[in-house]
């Protein structure tokens, strides 16, 4: 495998990266040692950089693969690099930029694009061409206005909304779909109002909230709704089949019991119906919090109670952990550990499956005192790591 020499900051002029790679993430959080893996069949580069300058265009000595680049940092000349014709990158997403306007309108290649949202006036300029398929608006702050400058008023664009209500925008009346991810609450009227044209809706979240159903009756063009843990609605408010004659995909997955039956006698006609993760309000009020509360219908009702259980115990004795126990707090998180073990040992864990695992542990170890248990500590007792 070719190797490429990149020195981005002057601060790592060492560094070298696979030349056929295709993902890179930059953070640029004022971290000066940088340790970087770089083993010989490596797919995915995590960078760390000084928040100074950097030559972007030492990027384009990579092979066109390389397409997929995210950035926390508050460097610009990034956007000249996106710009440049020789620039591959098809994916870009930014974080912590500090501007209060962007401008893509050169950045040909673009088809997914994720910027957060720092200000409550913010203004967005959208490649000139009508390529991009994805914009990703990130945590846009309650009241927030956008000014968005897109081909046809973002015709065939998918928007999605990242932890955040429906914020004003101007410039996408022609979007073609919506989405909202980590989502609590979600006025479906306002959505209808803003966006009359809409194809596709999807809403997901922990425990949303659902507002304006009826509103969806007037979206004539609706192909496709999914709704995922939606466990605060009145599913009677949902227009008939006949109301919304184009819809041929609806998906339901997280909802009480009681809305299931309305939801699949309502739209029993509809091509593609699914509606799954039906719940108790008993198990609702004991479950909501559980990160692994959705493992029995993605992984079986075993796997699920097993790690449900290993939660719910690891939670509770944290809870009654007194303080400056340490080594009891580290028996605590190492018997966590340990029930993912036995199932690796068992069954095999699956990719998404241990980075939830290690979500999990994290949140976890942050309920106590810093340096208790670390990230060295999870990889000794985890054998599937």
């Amino acid at each position: 495998m070719k190797m490429v020499t990149l020195n981005l900051d002057g601060k790592h002029p060492h560094y070298v990266v696979p030349e056929d790679i295709w993902r890179m993430n930059f953070d640029s959080d004022a971290r000066a040692d940088v340790e970087i893996p770089n083993p010989p069949n490596s797919f995915s580069q995590c960078l760390s950089f000084e928040p100074v300058p950097l030559d972007w265009r030492q990027l384009l000595r990579l092979k066109e693969r390389f397409g997929v680049l995210t950035y926390k940092g508050n460097d610009v000349a990034v956007l000249e690099y996106l710009s440049h014709p020789k620039c591959s990158v098809y994916e870009f997403g930014w974080s912590e930029h500090g501007q209060r306007q962007l401008d893509f309108s050169d950045a040909r290649k673009l088809h997914s694009l994720s910027v957060e949202v720092l200000s409550k006036a913010f203004r967005l300029t959208l490649p000139l061409r009508e390529g991009l398929r994805s914009l990703r608006i990130v945590r846009p702050p309650g009241g927030c206005r956008l000014t968005v400058h897109a081909p046809d008023l973002g015709r065939g664009l998918i928007l999605t909304i990242v932890e955040g209500i429906l914020p004003k925008i101007s410039g996408l009346k022609q979007i073609e779909g919506l989405e909202f991810i980590r989502a609590s609450e979600v006025d479906l009227d306002a959505v209808v109002r803003a966006y009359p044209h809409l194809e596709y809706i999807r809403v997901f979240g922990k425990s949303v909230t659902l507002a304006g159903i009826a509103s969806l009756a007037r979206l004539r063009s609706l192909k496709k709704m999914w709704f995922n843990s939606c466990y605060a609605m009145n599913a009677a408010e949902f227009p008939e089949l006949n109301e919304l004659p184009l819809l041929e995909d609806v998906n339901f997955d997280g909802l009480r019991v009681e809305d299931a039956a309305i939801l699949k006698n309502k739209y029993k006609g509809v091509k593609q119906l699914r509606i799954a993760g039906k719940r108790s309000a008993e198990w609702i009020a004991n479950n909501l919090d559980n990160p692994f509360r959705n493992w029995d219908e993605d992984f079986g009702r075993a796997a699920g109670n097993k790690a449900m259980q290993a939660w719910t115990t690891a939670s509770t004795e944290l809870k009654k952990l007194a303080d400056g126990n340490a080594t009891r707090a580290r028996e605590i998180l190492k018997a966590y550990v340990d029930v993912f073990n036995q199932m690796e040992r068992r069954s095999g864990l699956e990719t998404d499956q241990r980075e939830l695992i290690y979500e999990a542990f994290t949140e976890l170890a942050s309920r106590l005192p810093s340096g208790i248990v670390s990230d060295d500590d999870y990889y000794d007792w985890a054998e599937y790591s």
